[in-house]
């Protein structure tokens, strides 16, 4: 379930995000009166909490949408050349997309860790091979960095954004 601002019968709105949320698992305190929607699960929150329930439910579409398209990419990349690398990069992004659907730190790990190793092994071919690149393979590769670290940097800030 995506994160909604459900309308209430007595005019008050109150926050519909993913049932695996972490916040749901906060534990209720003196200023829990936000009701927060976890699937079928009615959890009331403090109003920092709630917000913080939506917000990471928001940044996770985000991260879901970019993991599929990393996975149609190595798909599309493994049936046009057969070259087995290409399936276990959709094994790693099946866990990044696991660990977003799921809130699963250590799913999400794993993915940051290919997203870095990508870029540093990208780095590491364009160093050796620089002087026989073309013009465009070379733009290719350095864009194919900075998507590498960008990723990584948002799978940082999502886990970030998890209670403690």
């Amino acid at each position: 379930m995506n994160a909604n601002l459900v309308q209430q019968p007595d005019d008050d709105l109150c926050i519909a995000v993913n049932e695996n949320n972490p916040y749901k698992e906060i534990p209720r305190d003196a200023n829990s009166e936000k009701e927060v929607y976890f699937g079928d699960t009615v959890v009331f929150l403090n109003p920092q909490n709630a917000e913080n329930a939506r917000r990471l439910d928001r940044f996770s579409r985000t991260i879901t949408a970019v993991c599929m398209l990393d996975f149609c990419i190595a798909w599309v990349n493994f049936i046009l050349t057969g070259f087995p690398y290409f399936l276990l990069v959709c094994l790693v992004d099946l866990f990044g997309y696991w660990g977003v659907v799921y809130f699963n730190k250590t799913y999400l790990t794993v993915y940051m860790i290919y997203q870095f190793f990508a870029a540093v092994g990208t780095i590491v071919w364009v160093c050796i091979f620089v002087h026989t690149l073309q013009f465009g393979l070379f733009c290719i590769m350095a864009m194919n960095i900075i998507l590498h670290l960008t990723m990584f940097n948002m799978v940082n800030k999502f886990i970030k954004m998890f209670p403690n």
